[in-house]
């Protein structure tokens, strides 16, 4: 029974009681047109299960104007919710006034690894060490920085992923992956960079994973943020930065957790962002696809999905921020500003959804 259409709204406002396919995400949801920022838990045994997704778009990242982050951070383990929430908002606020990220183009790549694996590091410390938050658990961090009209950098730390959609000649789209899985059952790299530090790789659960020293546990990424049971030399958080030069043939970014790529791959997710006329249209019928291909696929079973959609170049669209909602997102047993404005960046976390999307 699950089916997947497309909806374009009207007027850029469509009422979710009076509109099938919504299931009862909002009384009434502002969706725009040029980006998107949607996060929906799971299910497990057919029942909801707690979201450990975060996600967020930031404008006028680190006070720059000339600058837009999307994020995710796809929390795992026990108490992976707190790993993700506790690892963006420590980030986030760290990033504000940092003199190297408000500067990118200037900083340069190399400058760029340094400092966000710093920032990075200082919030597994205090999420994990300090706090001892996300004990047991970690959360992936996969980054896009858009600087202007002809420059993008990434940052991966995990199986996260972010694509590009590059317009060919023939006005047809191609997409294009921005960064690399950190896995251990797809990433030779990865795998001799394991077992050179000493960590041990089996198959667990049909799938090749990172044990830890006791064996009981075992980890799909072999980066992730927090994890420190497996060794921090082992199961890193340092984040594999790129340089990425942007030109008028890329039009579309899809920053998202794996719940989105698990069964839908880059082509699929392009052609529906740049088939449809409103990005968050299309991000939440993404959702709703990804959804039924879980439950057809996995049963009961459905992991978390968010996913943070943006259109080139951001200028196009930059003046439309003050029409962004100052509401509240429903985060577990928290209530999280989904826009939070200060003088130097504004930060927009992903709404979230509730219930089957069909």
């Amino acid at each position: 029974f699950f089916f997947f259409f497309f909806f374009q709204a009207e007027d850029g406002i469509r009422d979710a009681q009076e509109s099938r396919g919504l299931g009862d995400v909002y009384k009434r949801q502002l969706l725009y047109r040029n980006v998107a920022a949607y996060s929906c838990h799971g299910f497990s045994g057919g029942r909801e299960k707690q979201n450990q997704d975060r996600g967020a778009l930031v404008l006028n990242f680190a006070g720059n104007p000339e600058q837009v982050m999307l994020l995710v951070c796809d929390g795992h383990g026990p108490n992976g919710a707190d790993a993700s929430e506790g690892v963006i908002s420590t980030f986030l606020d760290s990033t504000a006034q940092n003199q190297v990220l408000a500067k990118c183009r200037e900083s340069g790549k190399d400058a760029l690894m340094e400092e966000l694996g710093k920032l990075i590091r200082e919030a597994e410390e205090s999420v994990f060490i300090s706090r001892r938050k996300g004990r047991s658990s970690g959360t992936t961090f996969t980054a896009v920085i858009v600087c202007g009209e002809d420059l993008a950098f990434t940052a991966n730390v995990g199986d996260s992923r972010s694509c590009i959609a590059v317009e060919d000649p023939d006005g047809g789209f191609d997409a294009v992956d921005l960064t690399v899985d950190h896995v251990a059952a797809g990433n030779a790299q990865e795998r001799e960079r394991i077992e050179k530090a000493g960590g041990r790789i089996s198959k667990f659960g049909g799938s090749h994973r990172v044990m830890s020293p006791t064996g009981e546990c075992a980890l799909a990424p072999t980066r992730s943020v927090g994890d420190i049971e497996f060794g921090q030399t082992v199961v890193i958080a340092d984040p594999e930065v790129t340089e990425v030069k942007l030109t008028a043939a890329h039009k579309y970014i899809v920053t998202a957790s794996d719940g989105l790529w698990e069964f839908l791959d880059r082509q699929t997710v392009m052609n529906q962002v740049v088939n449809c006329e409103n990005v968050s249209g299309a991000a939440m019928d993404l959702v709703k696809y990804s959804q039924s291909e879980w439950f057809k696929t996995c049963g009961g079973y459905c992991d978390d999905i968010s996913l943070v959609v943006c259109e080139l170049p951001f200028k196009n669209w930059m003046d439309m921020r003050d029409t962004l909602p100052n509401d509240l997102a429903e985060q577990g047993d928290k209530k999280i500003q989904t826009v939070r404005r200060s003088e130097n960046q504004e930060v927009i976390r992903c709404h979230t959804l509730t219930g089957l999307q069909n």
